[in-house]
């Protein structure tokens, strides 16, 4: 008896633990993502202005930064502020926000590597 249910048990445990992810969606490929072309006006600022840029979070005049033009993104950048919060730390933007690819996280990224440009 102790037996059968110490076997019951296992197997319930064991059976309820597994689980099966798309590896699509743990890890995202980058194979369709050009990062070799990447400006601010014509990559950097359109993300952020759609993820970013509304008024409740990096809109004109944010006291949270304001990603509305080159000079306000900088000042994050410059502070470091912004390459930990996004890159690093990767919790901007918030849950519940439109979230950035892979993609846009390596553009970003590059960008940032190459001293951020005002191109």
């Amino acid at each position: 008896m102790k037996r059968a249910f110490w076997l019951l048990l296992m197997i319930a445990v064991g059976s309820s633990s597994c689980y099966f992810d798309k590896e699509e969606t743990l890890y995202p490929s980058t194979s369709n993502c050009d990062s070799t072309q990447f400006t601010y006006n014509a990559t950097i600022a359109p993300m952020l202005q759609t993820r970013c840029g509304n008024a409740a979070c990096h809109g004109a005049g944010s006291p949270f930064g304001d990603f509305s033009t080159y000079n306000g993104l900088m000042a994050k950048v410059n502070n470091g502020s912004f390459k930990s919060r996004v890159i690093d730390q990767k919790n901007m933007p918030p849950m519940g926000s439109p979230t950035l690819s892979a993609c846009d996280y390596s553009k970003i990224s590059k960008w940032l590597n190459a001293g951020a440009p005002n191109n």
